[in-house]
């Protein structure tokens, strides 16, 4: 059975243990949560930054890492999230503006939901 994917509140945090969590409020009340390892998110990031040109679907990036496809999915749904990817169907492409330093905007999204927003980059 399909639920709905509106309607959901969703949150990126990060873990005391350095890990990227999303959580996913539904109307009912209940919640979930997901983890992405740093190890993983560096993984899918760099994947993405060295096949550009090609599009990527959360069960193929997962299975050509041989990483949890939850762990995939956290770090695209970021990914798209910050608008460092964009959709077309079911595929992923990286966004107009990012391809030359896509590995690091995805990194420095990833650290600052980790250690917080650097003081360099907060806005005054």
């Amino acid at each position: 059975m399909r639920r709905s994917l509106e309607h959901r509140d969703i949150e990126f945090r990060g873990t005391p243990g350095g890990a990227l969590e999303r959580t996913v409020k539904l109307p009912d009340g209940r919640e979930y949560a997901h983890r992405c390892s740093k190890e993983v998110f560096e993984a899918v990031a760099g994947h993405i930054d060295e096949h550009q040109g090609e599009g990527v679907k959360i069960q193929s990036l997962a299975d050509t890492l041989d990483v949890p496809m939850t762990q995939v999915n956290v770090a695209l749904q970021l990914l798209t999230e910050r608008g460092l990817l964009e959709t077309h169907g079911r595929l992923g492409y990286v966004a107009p503006g990012y391809a030359k330093a896509f590995f690091e905007h995805a990194m420095t999204e990833f650290y600052v939901l980790i250690e917080g927003c650097p003081p360099e980059i907060r806005e005054t």
